[in-house]
């Protein structure tokens, strides 16, 4: 595909012979193996459900207590690794991690829910959720 285009730039005359050469052997450089990611990204999602479908199996032999410091764990390991993934630029795994974090703190949200037996609507829960995720999506 960039083949194709570099091809209609440089007879348009837009780029030199040069300059596709100069682009060509960039994205040489830049290869990604996107089999191995997604062969490693599958490997890693099965191994999270797996360990859902622990925790699941077991749920409710799990003190409250242990359930709600896992989940405040976990929501202080995703923010700081999505932190740190942005001090060191690397963009796509900050973005896993931002999404992860989402995720967890509706999970936990209802899980407070749950722990305290509050049967509040539905948008003060989201609500919630859009104020505590505020400080880190002004940050991103």
């Amino acid at each position: 595909m960039l083949e194709n285009k570099l091809k209609n730039w440089l007879q348009a005359g837009l780029i030199s012979q040069d300059t596709v050469n100069a682009i060509v052997e960039h994205e040489k450089q830049r290869h990604r193996p996107l089999f191995l990611y997604s062969v490693i990204g599958l490997g890693g999602l099965v191994i999270v459900m797996g360990l859902i479908s622990i925790v699941a199996a077991n749920y409710y032999k799990i003190p409250y207590e242990i359930r709600l410091s896992a989940g405040l764990l976990l929501l202080s390991l995703l923010a700081l690794g999505f932190f740190l993934t942005k001090i060191y630029q690397q963009n796509l795994w900050s973005e896993l991690l931002l999404m992860g974090f989402f995720g967890s703190q509706l999970a936990m949200i209802g899980l407070l829910g749950q722990v305290y037996h509050t049967s509040s609507p539905t948008y003060l829960g989201l609500m919630c959720w859009l104020v505590f995720s505020l400080p880190i999506v002004l940050y991103a």
